[in-house]
């Protein structure tokens, strides 16, 4: 029996592992290569702890305001913006209390395991040098800015996640390079970094093929099915043979589970990230600033500095400006 994983990223390249260890057979597809998506420009973080529902009423108010601000965390190219209607109608809609309540315990479900998945997994592969031993500070001025977290910080003590307060001259005992100006933190243990997350994903896919699965370079434009699908078709015109297919494509799944018959509401989200390669300051911890909306995280060698996204479809050209205000 053939399986074919469409989306080498970390989820499909995970997959794929744990299916050909069990004796399958496993084909993994990408249309761009190893890693090469969401997977390479990521802010490297196990975020154990991010598992708020995005649709909470507190978030939606504040996007007017975001898009207005030339540095904010939200970006809308206004192009895109009337089919976007659609799906943010449904986005608001997810703020209803009981669709929140379902959406945090779904959540919190999935990151009580995170961390001690990722550690199994790793251990496995004997890729444990990728994740770091240190956690995740997120840092606030004042308690001003602390009370504004606070809905992030009760939803952790009501399902139990391990967390710290600290002072901020604690903060700077964990982070001497902190500014004076931090008056307190909070320290997220659980909440890794990894090393490089494209080598981790590159070194599970060597791992992959070590267990003797096949990697293929190609764009799937379709599927040849009867009463199932039989193989995946590729847009150089060569047709994979299949028995199961498992779509991990990110945003791209949606157009692919559209040619199946089996649409999702997926809209695309581009994060924009600066990677510096010569900070001229050493960090151990991943930091958050909740107030400023974004994170940094030392990783592939330097330190990453993320937190713009922007929605603007499939094919425009990446803002530059929107990478430049992070």
């Amino acid at each position: 029996m053939t399986t074919v994983i469409i989306g080498a990223g970390i989820i499909g390249t995970a997959i794929a592992h744990d299916l050909q260890r069990r004796g399958r057979q496993v084909t993994l597809l990408d249309r761009a290569g190893i890693g090469r998506g969401a997977s390479y420009g990521n802010m490297a973080s196990i975020a154990v702890t991010e598992f708020m529902p995005a649709s909470r009423p507190s978030v939606w108010r504040q996007i007017p305001g975001w898009m207005l601000d030339p540095e904010g965390p939200v970006r809308i190219r206004p192009g895109y913006m009337p089919r976007l209607i659609p799906w943010f109608a449904r986005f608001v809609a997810a703020s209803r209390p009981s669709r929140l309540r379902r959406l945090e315990e779904q959540g919190a479900a999935l990151c009580q395991r995170a961390l001690g998945d990722w550690q199994a997994l790793l251990a496995e592969t004997g890729l444990q040098d990728q994740m770091t031993e240190e956690g995740c500070l997120s840092l606030y001025t004042d308690k001003a800015e602390f009370h504004a977290d606070r809905e992030h910080i009760e939803i952790l003590e009501r399902f139990g996640f391990p967390h710290q307060r600290l002072t901020g001259a604690e903060a700077r005992d964990l982070e001497p390079e902190l500014s004076d100006r931090i008056g307190l933190a909070v320290l997220f243990a659980q909440n890794r970094s990894l090393r490089d997350p494209y080598r981790l994903v590159t070194g599970l896919a060597d791992r992959f093929a070590g267990l003797g699965g096949q990697i293929i370079a190609g764009e799937v434009t379709g599927f040849a099915r009867g009463e199932r699908i039989t193989a995946v078709r590729l847009s150089d015109g060569r047709s994979i043979p299949a028995d199961q297919v498992v779509i991990c494509a990110g945003a791209y799944s949606g157009r692919l589970s559209k040619l199946l018959g089996e649409p999702m509401p997926l809209e695309t989200e581009r994060g924009y990230h600066t990677q510096i390669m010569a900070p001229g300051i050493s960090m151990r911890h991943s930091i958050i600033w909740p107030a400023r909306a974004f994170m940094v995280t030392p990783t592939a060698g330097g330190i990453r500095v993320g937190g713009t996204v922007e929605m603007a479809g499939w094919t425009p050209r990446p803002t530059i400006a929107a990478a430049r205000s992070r």
